[in-house]
């Protein structure tokens, strides 16, 4: 679990393991675990905790959506190489990340991976919010996002709070690919899918919820295999009955 979670913390090991079984002295074991792990090695220091719930939210999933840039990082190689920069965006509601390696930090190459990866996956989306960077205060970017009729809303200068959710993300993903990338750092991208999806795996803090279950009403961990069908459990409470 703690592997195939981007090698995730000690808590949201323990949360997705006791989502299906439940083992006596878990703790102590999980902490063994995590101690010997080469991860535990290359973990930043953390500072003092952002503020994560100063993000607006709304009602519905996908109405309003974060985005930010993560870069410049070393170039990756191969045939499809190049890339220096992740557009990452997070989705106010349910918390869910996204994150779309990018060759150039242009407005041009941000509404396009927005367009394909975002708009035409998850549907459209009535609000952007991002921070003051150039290529998000450019024209290019507000007559894109006025072409499909969303409104752009900036985060407030020296505000860095309002933000703040996903920029934790962004100390998540940048300590997965650490770990993960090890010596090989050109190899990144190959590795963001894992990043993804340990934060998205996290469970929502007030909550017993993740990501996940927020935008697919379901958990999408690695023990999911384990968990009882709804059809089963459903055709067995009628024959209880």
């Amino acid at each position: 679990v703690h592997t195939e979670h981007g090698h995730c913390g000690l808590q949201q090991t323990l949360s997705i393991v006791k989502e299906v079984f439940y083992v006596i002295g878990l703790s102590v074991v999980a902490a063994k675990i995590l101690a010997s792990c080469r991860c535990f090695f290359s973990r930043a220091i953390r500072g003092s905790r952002t503020f994560g719930q100063s993000l607006r939210h709304r009602r519905d999933t996908m109405e309003l959506i974060y985005i930010d840039l993560v870069g410049p990082l070393p170039p990756t190689r191969g045939p499809d190489g190049g890339y220096r920069f992740i557009l990452t965006w997070l989705d106010a509601t349910s918390g869910f990340v996204g994150g779309i390696p990018l060759k150039k930090a242009t407005s041009y190459e941000i509404c396009n991976a927005l367009e394909r990866h975002v708009l035409d996956v998850y549907g459209r989306v009535k609000e952007i919010a991002s921070d003051n960077g150039s290529a998000f205060s450019s024209t290019a970017f507000l007559s894109w996002c006025a072409s499909f009729g969303i409104r752009p809303w900036k985060v407030p200068v020296y505000c860095p709070w309002r933000n703040g959710q996903l920029e934790r993300c962004h100390r998540s993903i940048k300590a997965t690919l650490r770990c993960l990338c090890d010596s090989v750092q050109h190899k990144w991208d190959r590795y963001l899918s894992k990043a993804l999806f340990r934060c998205n795996s996290r469970i929502i803090p007030g909550t017993e919820i993740s990501p996940f279950m927020v935008m697919f009403g379901e958990s999408r961990t690695v023990l999911r295999r384990f968990m009882p069908s709804p059809t089963a459990s459903f055709s067995q409470s009628l024959s209880d009955t």
